[in-house]
């Protein structure tokens, strides 16, 4: 039964030891056993018993020379490839009529409909194609569906960066504070003193969260100390912060967290240096509480 659509070939298929083990004229068999194959309940004339046959689904009516021509190879090599499938319990074979003169063969693709449904998308009752069930139209509502996920997927993660700012640490916003301050008290003209652009017109939008969010992850997720515990102390972060603002090479060069935390290995390291702390000392961190008695 040959009719317009597609079939379907699970990318598995080919990594399978029965595909493995067949001559590309086999695979070619393969394949066209599964295209030839009812996707729906058929019925089958046999013009000499003058009698009408029910084919179930994934079943079909065939000789070995109309596989040979469907597949474009001989007839021996379908042989060798039917004899394969059944005994890999890929097809089986069920001769009718026998003695009679008349005889047929069913081949049945096992399994047929465990690999060939596709869950149908869109309202019942309409036209379908190929061996599927999908709808005719799937192609054109695809794009549709694709914007309306990707749209649901930028509603969600614009939903979580705002609820992640809020949930942010207070020493996070402090440091951001500190670090904004020092740019504005050395440099003097800076877009960072527009309380519009450090802040934002709704107090979220501006560029103070987002500083605040690249510290927070500094100080979860960055960096181990001396007992394998991963996050950089707040008073580091802030000695880091206090040297750049004093070093004339640094201070022109990293004047956002992003830039700190790309290169605070290096900072931290020079600041440690400057101030005379011995490389590979620990330092006690201090309480975030005590950040209000600076």
């Amino acid at each position: 039964m040959h009719q317009a659509g597609f079939i379907t070939l699970n990318r598995a298929l080919f990594d399978h030891p029965l595909w493995q083990g067949l001559t590309p004229g086999q695979r070619c068999v393969l394949i066209a056993v599964i295209e030839m194959a009812n996707w729906k309940d058929g019925r089958w004339w046999h013009r000499l018993l003058k009698k009408e046959l029910k084919i179930p689904r994934g079943s079909f009516v065939a000789s070995q020379s109309r596989i040979a021509q469907r597949a474009n190879v001989s007839r021996k090599v379908v042989r060798g490839a039917l004899d394969q499938l059944a005994s890999a319990d890929f097809i089986t074979r069920c001769s009718k009529g026998q003695g009679s003169g008349h005889a047929f063969t069913i081949i049945t693709v096992r399994n047929y409909s465990k690999y060939q449904d596709v869950p149908e998308s869109g309202a019942k009752g309409r036209a379908t194609a190929g061996n599927t069930g999908r709808p005719l139209d799937a192609h054109k509502r695809a794009p549709i569906e694709q914007r309306n996920k990707k749209e649901q997927r930028n509603n969600t993660e614009s939903h979580l960066r705002r609820s992640s700012t809020d949930s942010l640490p207070e020493p996070a916003y402090q440091l951001s504070d500190h670090f904004r301050d020092g740019i504005v008290d050395r440099q003097g003209t800076h877009r960072l003193a527009s309380p519009e652009y450090w802040t934002g017109s709704d107090g979220q939008s501006g560029q103070r969260p987002k500083w605040a969010k690249t510290f927070d992850l500094m100080h979860r997720k960055d960096g181990k100390d001396f007992n394998g515990k991963k996050g950089r102390p707040w008073d580091d972060m802030r000695r880091v912060i206090d040297w750049v603002l004093a070093d004339d090479f640094w201070f022109p060069n990293c004047q956002c967290p992003s830039k700190l935390r790309k290169q605070y290995d290096t900072l931290d390291l020079k600041s440690r240096q400057r101030n005379g702390v011995t490389v590979g000392e620990y330092v006690e961190p201090k309480l975030a509480g005590d950040w209000d008695n600076r």
